[in-house]
């Protein structure tokens, strides 16, 4: 499974918003040091939206920083 790693650029969080987030909806397993948690596809919408909102946050703070 390849990993994508969010950086602070317009064009990473837009391919994430493209692509990861999308196919989150069809379930997804979060990794952690203590074991993973698998979210099936029926639960998946509320972290999917989640993710979309904090993406595009990010983008938005991005972009005000270099028009300043």
């Amino acid at each position: 499974m390849p990993s994508t790693t969010i950086v602070d650029s317009v064009e990473t969080l837009n391919a994430a918003l493209l692509w990861h987030v999308p196919d989150m909806q069809h379930g997804f397993t979060i990794c952690t040091y203590h074991g993973e948690i698998t979210i099936r596809a029926e639960d998946a919408q509320p972290f999917a939206a989640a993710l979309e909102s904090l993406l595009l946050q990010k983008i938005n703070q991005i972009q005000k920083g270099q028009a300043s």
